[in-house]
């Protein structure tokens, strides 16, 4: 599926109390989107509608719905005796239930719902295999503890009515309450960085950026870059070692150097000739497959979809370490500058704070627990394609080598990607400098020495003025087969996650505390003066009168407008007919 991150810039007078996720509305224009990014006083939206567009000057609001549903939890101390187990309440749907067992979290498939004994007031447990890690640098996975045959310290159940994670959610009742979360004044309205470059009359280079996430099912990663949980990924488990594999491709350049890559937002890029073709959609709303052509120069790619034993664990000596800001397990003790068993030469090969492998589990002796039978040609791995253009990159993607500098003068191997007034450092240290002149074709000299020198071998970025990590198209596949590949390139075969576009998925977006239908419309089905049954409504709901986009009740036809929130819906007595989501997430 394609999408653009988001739309349209927002400035706002007090952008303090919006955050990320909220739904918002015009007061004026009753446009309505979703809040994606906020850079300062810019809130960067997305709209449901091609054809919503916010205006300046007006009242920017943003809503909260809340569902008036209480959350129940209970806990038991398990003597490994007893497989059946009574629920806190009883839930509307299987969906609506977690399961913890000291702490970590049990997958549905794991007991079924509602028990033979206790019907929709309790579970019965499958067998339940439970993988952990202990704290930090304490050795990881000393055996798997097998649910309820073995004792266990505690288990917890909890019922969350109208659960968000459903597949289709079902609430508990349509009741919900609505407050104001923010409100300010809209002083400027802008478009989107992506859309400012793709209409310009001369267009800048296209920077698309490749990661491959396997194993697929762990997809996408949470807040942190780390797999999400799931089934087959034991909590605590990070990414295989060396995935997601990042790749990167620049269309229209063609000034590179050997080794080149790309650095975004901490990632690394390696930026390799790749073909990639786009996608095609059919009349009937099937989305065509394509071929992914990557080369493999380095040989790493076909030693990759030759590997059998790529998901698994160290069952042996593993602990577990802050992988992007959390805990993980199954990470090497000698990677991990703060273990006793820290070793710099294997550090310096396999990189600080790196998982173990199946080649050095075996290498030492000790045991690789698979995850998967088989990992060959990395079936099921998802694709991630997000397109910049340059300039909205933290560092333009050109850059050359320095080969010797002297004060504010260096020299590089190429000036070709630099320009007078552009701000630079090198890739090892965050000391700037603007450049003021440029001389030749090697030498360049900065407006002052820089705080930290500059070192031979050193990577000369170009800072980007207009950096916009939400200014991309996204398009995300699958893997659906290994074509082909050799020591020169490897081709998969990638099918859209959503494999009939059109048939499949909603042609709407969904929102939590704003309705998309049109006023009075045919969805909305709201008597066009306010009075008389509602149509189709079961049993019959009688309209309760007009009121302004502020929720005042009104006898003026002319002043009738609907807010599209909540509380505008529920004074219409029109809930029925509301047309939002207020138990699914905020971005699904």
């Amino acid at each position: 599926m394609s999408s653009r991150a988001y739309d349209f810039i927002l400035q706002v007078t007090n952008p303090s109390a919006f955050y990320v996720g909220n739904s918002v509305i015009g007061s004026t224009s009753l446009s309505f989107g979703e809040v994606v990014g906020i850079d300062g006083a810019n809130l960067k939206v997305k709209v449901a509608n091609a054809r919503h567009y916010f205006v300046h000057n007006e009242s920017l609001v943003a809503y909260s719905t809340v569902n008036s549903v209480v959350n129940t939890s209970v806990s038991y101390s398990v003597t490994g005796t007893d497989s059946v187990f009574a629920l806190p309440s009883t839930p509307n749907h299987k969906a609506e239930i977690q399961v913890y067992v000291d702490n970590v979290y049990v997958d549905s498939s794991k007991y079924v719902w509602p028990s033979t004994t206790l019907n929709e007031g309790g579970i019965d447990f499958k067998d339940v295999d439970i993988i952990t890690f202990p704290a930090a640098n304490d050795r990881a996975i000393a055996n798997t503890v097998t649910f309820p045959t073995q004792d266990i310290s505690l288990l917890e159940i909890k019922v969350k009515t109208g659960d968000i994670d459903a597949l289709s959610f079902i609430g508990a009742d349509t009741s919900a309450s609505q407050i104001q979360a923010a409100s300010s004044t809209i002083n400027n309205v802008f478009p989107s960085n992506y859309l400012v470059h793709r209409n310009a009359f001369e267009e800048e280079p296209v920077v698309r950026l490749y990661s491959i996430y396997y194993p697929g099912e762990w997809y996408p990663a949470d807040e942190n870059g780390n797999p999400k949980n799931s089934l087959s990924n034991p909590i605590g488990i990070p990414w295989p070692y060396k995935f997601p594999l990042r790749y990167a491709e620049i269309i229209g350049e063609d000034f590179s150097i050997e080794d080149y890559s790309i650095t975004h937002q901490s990632n690394n890029y390696v930026a390799f000739p790749i073909n990639y073709p786009g996608i095609s959609i059919s009349s009937d709303g099937s989305v065509g497959e394509l071929d992914l052509e990557i080369s493999a120069i380095d040989l790493f790619l076909p030693t990759i979809v030759e590997d059998p034993n790529l998901v698994g664990y160290n069952n042996t000596s593993a602990i577990s370490a802050s992988v992007n800001g959390s805990f993980r397990g199954n990470i090497d003790p000698r990677t991990v500058p703060s273990s006793s068993e820290y070793d710099s030469a294997v550090a310096d090969t396999r990189g600080e704070t790196q998982p173990y492998d199946y080649l050095t589990t075996t290498a030492l002796g000790e045991e690789w627990v698979s995850l998967k039978p088989d990992s060959r040609d990395l079936l099921g791995a998802v694709v991630e394609v997000r397109s910049f253009y340059a300039s909205s990159l933290e560092f333009w993607p050109e850059y050359s080598i320095i080969q010797y500098y002297n004060g504010n003068f260096l020299k590089l191997e190429s000036t070709a990607p630099y320009r007078v007034g552009d701000t630079v450092n090198s890739n090892v240290n965050s000391s700037t400098a603007t450049i003021v002149a440029v001389h030749s074709n090697n030498f360049i000299e900065l407006n002052q020495a820089p705080t930290l020198p500059f070192n031979v071998g050193h990577k000369l970025l170009i800072h980007n003025e207009r950096y916009d990590p939400d200014a991309y198209v996204e398009r995300v596949f699958t893997i659906n087969k290994l074509n082909s590949y050799n020591d020169s390139s490897v081709s998969f075969n990638l099918g859209n996650r959503t494999t009939n576009l059109l048939k499949e998925v909603p042609r709407r977006k969904f929102y939590r505390n704003t309705c998309p239908w049109l006023y009075k419309g045919p969805e909305c089905k709201y008597p066009a003066l306010g009075v008389g049954v509602i149509e189709g409504s079961v049993p019959p709901k009688t309209a309760n009168g007009m009121f302004t986009a502020n929720n005042a009740s009104t006898s003026d036809g002319n002043a009738d407008k609907c807010s599209k929130s909540v509380a505008a819906c529920r004074l219409r007595n029109n809930l029925v007919n509301w047309g939002g989501f207020p138990g699914v997430r905020n971005r699904l």
